[in-house]
């Protein structure tokens, strides 16, 4: 067992069940007449795509924290302030590049190479969803030649604008208030 992976991926899994619940409390919300008349191409079926990407990252997460003899993290209470279509692509496009730099900034304190692979391919769907989500609002989709990395103390302060859970932001990372689910032995 390689000692810091189940915090690390426990970590990515507190983000994955925020991501997760924002897209299954507000994918099917907005029409395509909403995305249009803000702007918007109709989104409508790709939301809905990433709302089920998000969720198997959920369970993937989970799956893997378990097998592997831990215990994954619970989900938070969130508070998200989505009152139209404009806040929510807007917060789905914080979320979905925040997800893309945080995977990034803690890829490296995976030690277990088969983990290693796994964070890099959420991470690249990660990046298409972010992509997808640039372009949509604006932006240029992939702006640089390399992905920025956050921290975990920098991922702390985005996610906290939408989640009521606290946690330590450095590896290895202690998760609060379900770090009673953690057997410290194991981790």
């Amino acid at each position: 067992m390689y000692l810091n992976d189940l915090n690390v991926l426990n970590y990515a899994l507190v983000a994955e069940h925020l991501e997760a619940t924002f897209y299954n409390t507000y994918a099917s919300n907005f029409t395509s007449t909403d995305f249009t008349k803000n702007g918007y191409l109709d989104a409508t079926s790709y939301f809905i795509m990433i709302r089920e990407i998000e969720n198997a990252h959920v369970a993937f997460l989970q799956n893997i924290i378990t097998q592997r003899g831990g215990t994954p993290v619970a989900l938070c209470t969130y508070n998200f302030n989505v009152t139209n279509v404009i806040d929510f692509v807007n917060i789905s496009r914080t979320l979905e590049n925040t997800g893309v730099k945080a995977y990034d900034g803690a890829i490296n304190r995976i030690s277990d190479p088969n983990l290693i692979l796994y964070a890099a391919t959420i991470a690249t769907v990660e990046a298409r969803s972010s992509s997808f989500l640039n372009k949509l609002s604006g932006y240029v989709p992939f702006p640089n030649i390399t992905d920025p990395t956050l921290t975990p103390s920098e991922v702390v302060v985005i996610l906290s604008a939408h989640q009521t859970c606290p946690f330590t932001p450095t590896l290895p990372v202690i998760l609060s208030p379900s770090t009673d689910n953690i057997n410290s032995n194991q981790v």
